[in-house]
């Protein structure tokens, strides 16, 4: 991604504060804020056995035959379908639905739902861990 931003001549700035002065000064088109994020490890017994979902996606670790996910938004959803390659997958959601909180397209929503069905991936909705 950084190659390709750099073939584009897209200014990066990494580990820099960015103050709302030097923002305005910048006269940029667009501002995106891609702060990241930290997985949030619920304390439920035995999730000192469970990783995040970054850890599989970076290769850190690697899945079992069987992999349950703990959350359905959008990296559960998503990593449960790349997963779902190599693994028997299950979904586990405590809402009445998957990608409930999510804000995207309608047509993002439904390519993932209908990805997610044709990977049989298993769903359990309004189930609490």
């Amino acid at each position: 991604m950084e190659r390709k931003l750099m073939r584009l001549n897209v200014d990066l700035h990494y580990g820099k504060l960015a103050t709302a002065t030097e923002i305005l000064m910048g006269n940029y088109d667009k501002v995106i804020l891609a702060t990241g994020s930290k997985s949030k490890m619920s304390q439920i017994n035995g999730i000192d056995f469970a990783s995040s979902a970054n850890e599989y996606l970076t290769g850190k670790k690697q899945p079992g035959k069987k992999v349950i996910f703990i959350g359905g938004g959008l990296v559960g959803c998503e990593t449960a379908l790349y997963m779902s390659e190599f693994a028997e997958v299950t979904i586990v959601e405590m809402l009445d639905d998957i990608l409930k909180t999510v804000v995207h397209s309608k047509n993002n929503d439904m390519s993932l739902r209908d990805k997610i069905a044709e990977a049989n991936i298993n769903i359990l909705t309004s189930t609490n861990v």
